[in-house]
């Protein structure tokens, strides 16, 4: 990266390899389009007496599309397509030069020949566009005549020894100009009644004629080519027209869409690149305008854009929209000459991460990116500055907040842009971290989820470890009309921004209290217990904080597919052990306490997973955490080791004295009701809560629950097993 220009490089001729999917997708369509006019053995009617109406027996398009939006790379693949078509004809090209270009369809003897690249954008606005269009042919002409030499006459003039398709082409511009001149009416005004009426009469006739002309034209020109390169009556050549940026210009393009329709032989075709959704709208405006007069019935005007649509899909009909359709989320990292993912490994965010650890373990982060070529060539500029100005006094988190900040900025403007987050992720200039700030209304937060493991843990008890597949959210400011959701590339850039800060220092991530989640979303670990006394099972996912916006749950997920992986791969979620289940559960309890941490203190280091350190952290959160962290460290961090959430005995027994050994005695009845009243919070009285408990109890006596918790004596059956006894209130219960 560090000898890479800054200097934009512009649309220019690609290899078959350099192409995206999506532009060598819309190359095979557009060549197979081609390949089958040029095979075609269509014919132009030519009547006699010539007052006949022409009707032509058979008469396929010949206008097709390179159909995208923009900076999806289709001037790159038009550019591409007529250099591989003109490699034949090009003698300023070596021999070897000559040859098909791998990937690309063969062009037979030369039969497709590129004619003219016309760009329709930076036309001025007296141009005669028909004459602009047709006149690209002159230099056919002049080349079949001996190319263009110095003080050659112009080829309106005749000569002596001029061809047929000279003569044509002289017969084709005084058509034109007589009869599509846009003056003609203001000459023809100012002269006698006599003048006027003939002048009139004559541009009449020749618009009358123009078709006719041009095809007498185009006749001539391919036998007189066909002549010079020896091709037999069999192989004739095809001319084709590529027309750039025709949607570019609304007062050009509705005529453009108009002339190329007009323009039709066999032996010529049109290869135009622009957005269908533009010459719909285009289309609709000009429909519109038609009848917009005093007057016009509504009716009719309601039936504008039907009829928009019908015109557009004559001219152009589907089956030749060559579409470059948005590149997938999954390959926008790789795009050729980008590259993104190899630059994001340079990007240090810690000292052992680098930025695309984010992407490989949260795939969503990828609709954070562009979803064209141009833009995402775009930002890999952008990052090849900054990595190239960067201070060399500045930190390390610097860079990628900075990157994160360019990612943001950009999704911004692809999504539907809301004045409340333009400067809601920001980059502290002293410190290099990112600051998040989501102010205004709590924001709502859902998840599509996938189980990566089932395994039965117990007697009547499933546990599912699951993965998030996507999330979206968006603003409730009113509970009864909540917010459309988020847009995609602006979720996925908040979730990235949300990710990256929680491994910085000094990041400000705006945890504020939302109301929206309960903690209790089953995002990542849900345990089923079936109830004898129940037709349906009880679901207990595991318990996080209450309240918490997307960054928190991006930020966690995150962590967490990146702790099941190696389970995963090693196929061990579809039975999972008893120590699987008890290293899932520390690292649960790892990133809970790990996401709280003070965002202010440098100085925080991330807990082990030992059950010692990990309940010494929950301890301090009960005692000095905001109202969030304290809730949970005191009520729902202890209740993962109640039965009905699934960790073997040990482990779940473990955790509770790692717990109680780390609180002030003063503490510990406290927390042992709050767990007791937390538990019974999670089911509805309906189902009547104490034998529900009790049943469970009953099958998992191993765990100390029901007796440190429930206050509850166990007892030896007749089959020498634990059960048991009747509950006792925690209030008058002694240890």
């Amino acid at each position: 990266m560090a000898n890479e220009s800054f200097l934009r490089r512009e649309a220019g001729v690609l290899t078959f390899d350099e192409l995206t999917d999506e532009q060598k997708t819309a190359c095979q369509s557009a060549e197979a389009l081609l390949v089958e006019m040029l095979q075609s053995n269509e014919t132009v009617d030519a009547p006699q007496p010539h007052f006949l109406p022409r009707i032509d027996t058979t008469r396929t398009n010949r206008v097709l599309l390179l159909d995208g939006s923009r900076g999806s790379g289709k001037t790159a693949l038009l550019v591409t397509l007529l250099d591989h078509w003109r490699r034949p004809h090009n003698e300023a090209q070596t021999q070897p030069a000559k040859k098909r270009k791998p990937g690309f369809r063969d062009n037979p003897q030369g039969r497709i020949v590129p004619v003219a690249l016309l760009d329709l954008h930076p036309l001025p606005r007296s141009i005669n566009l028909l004459l602009h269009v047709v006149g690209r042919f002159v230099r056919v002409v002049e080349w079949i005549e001996g190319d263009i030499q110095e003080n050659k006459e112009p080829a309106w003039l005749s000569t002596a020894d001029e061809r047929e398709s000279h003569k044509r082409w002289r017969s084709l511009m005084s058509a034109v100009a007589a009869g599509w001149d846009s003056n003609v009416k203001r000459y023809t005004a100012q002269m006698d009644l006599s003048a006027y009426t003939e002048e009139l009469e004559v541009a009449e006739r020749e618009r009358l004629n123009l078709v006719d002309t041009f095809s007498a034209f185009i006749d001539a020109l391919v036998e007189d080519f066909s002549r010079k390169k020896n091709l037999a009556r069999d192989a004739r050549p095809l001319f084709v027209l590529g027309i750039d940026d025709a949607d570019m210009d609304p007062e050009y393009s509705i005529e453009l869409l108009n002339t190329v329709r007009m323009l039709w032989h066999p032996r010529v075709a049109f290869v135009l690149t622009g957005d269908s959704e533009l010459f719909c709208e285009m289309m609709r405006v000009h429909c519109l305008r038609a009848t917009t007069v005093p007057g016009a019935n509504n009716d009719l005007q309601s039936r504008m854009p039907s009829l928009a649509k019908d015109i557009y899909d004559k001219i152009i009909p589907p089956g030749h929209r060559c579409e470059l359709r948005p590149i997938p989320p999954g390959r926008r990292l790789t795009v050729n000459n980008a590259d993104l993912e190899q630059r994001f490994k340079k990007i240090a965010v810690t000292n052992g991460q680098t930025l695309d650890w984010y992407f490989r373990y949260q795939p969503q982060l990828c609709e954070a990116l562009p979803d064209r070529l141009r833009p995402i060539l775009d930002l890999a500029a952008q990052m090849n500055k900054e990595i190239e100005t960067l201070d060399p006094c500045a930190t390390k988190q610097n860079l990628a907040s900075r990157v994160v900040r360019i990612i943001w900025d950009q999704a911004l403007k692809r999504g539907d842009r809301r004045t409340r987050l333009d400067d809601s992720i920001q980059v502290d200039e002293e410190s290099g971290s990112l600051h998040i700030n989501l102010a205004g209304d709590p924001m709502a937060v859902s998840a599509i989820t996938r189980a990566v493991g089932r395994s039965a843990v117990g007697p009547r008890l499933l546990l599912s470890v699951l993965e998030v597949h996507r999330f979206t959210a968006s603003f409730n400011a009113d509970e009864r009309k909540p917010d459309e959701p988020l847009p995609a590339a602006i979720t996925a850039a908040l979730m990235l921004a949300a990710n990256v800060g929680f491994d910085q220092d000094r990041s400000d991530l705006d945890n504020r209290y939302t109301g929206e989640k309960t903690g209790y979303e089953p995002f990542f670990v849900v345990s089923e217990f079936r109830s004898r006394r129940l037709a349906y099972p009880l679901k207990f996912p595991w318990p996080l904080p209450a309240g918490y916006a997307l960054p928190f749950y991006a930020g966690f997920s995150c962590r967490w597919k990146a702790v099941i992986e190696p389970f995963k791969q090693a196929n061990e979620l579809a039975a999972m052990t008893p120590d699987n289940i008890e290293t899932l559960a520390k690292h649960f309890l790892q990133f809970a306490i790990t996401l709280f941490r003070p965002r202010n203190d440098p100085h925080f280091v991330s807990p082990g997973i030992e059950y010692q350190n990990l309940a010494d952290r929950v301890v301090e959160l009960i005692a000095n955490g905001d109202e969030r962290s304290s809730v949970w460290a005191a009520q729902r961090a202890g209740l993962l080791a109640a039965p009905e959430f699934g960790l073997p005995a040990a482990a779940a027994n473990k955790w509770l004295a790692a717990i109680a050994k780390a609180l002030p005695p003063a503490r510990y009845n406290d927390w042992i009701d709050s767990l007791y009243r937390e538990r019974r919070a999670r089911l509805d009285r309906t189902v009547q809560p104490e034998l529900i408990f009790h049943e469970i109890d009953e099958n998992f006596a191993n765990h100390h629950w029901a007796r440190l918790i429930e206050r509850k004596e166990p007892t030896i059956t007749s089959g020498g097993k634990k059960k048991a006894s009747k509950s006792v209130k925690p209030d008058t219960a002694s240890e």
